[in-house]
């Protein structure tokens, strides 16, 4: 059956490289002598783009399967 086929073909497909973004990690630290405010406001910060790069992540992985998706419908 033709579908099958091109429903086989669509699933080998290989996916692009996982952007290197998402892999990175966030690190806040504290440093000696350093205020609890400062503290506080560094790990907000590395809080705020770690939350960033979830949401860009995410969004890039949806695209991608979205694309399969309809890669795989139009070829079947």
């Amino acid at each position: 059956d033709a579908s099958m086929v091109g429903q086989a073909i669509a699933s080998q497909a290989s996916l692009p490289e996982f952007p290197a973004l998402c892999r990175q990690r966030e690190r806040a630290g504290i440093r000696k002598g350093e205020s609890k405010d400062d503290v506080i406001t560094r790990y907000d910060h590395a809080l705020g783009r770690a939350n960033d790069k979830l949401a860009y992540c995410a969004g890039w992985y949806d695209e991608m399967r979205r694309g399969r998706a309809l890669a795989a419908k139009r070829a079947g």
